[in-house]
């Protein structure tokens, strides 16, 4: 992330590097948008791997809303991931 702050500061309440400290590098912190596209894109899509992300928003009925972070992603090994606000 610190590497590629002007990729990730917008859409950060703080720098890059401040980001990092607070909810990174902290321990007991859960994973949050900004933390989860880094590590996608350092780590998991250039292993080959696509991510979505299966997302309860507790609407009526048992559908659940997907977000995938690999694009065109479809022929790749998948790791599915569940959120529940």
């Amino acid at each position: 992330m610190q590497f590629n702050a002007n990729r990730y500061e917008p859409f950060l309440e703080m720098t890059a590097r401040d980001y990092c400290k607070a909810r990174i590098e902290a321990h007991a912190q859960e994973i949050e948008q900004a933390g989860l596209q880094v590590l996608i894109d350092g780590i998991i899509a250039p292993a080959g791997i696509a991510v979505e992300v299966l997302y309860l928003d507790r609407s009526e009925g048992d559908a659940v809303t997907p977000h995938i972070f690999v694009p065109d992603g479809a022929d790749l090994p998948t790791i599915r991931l569940l959120y529940r606000p």
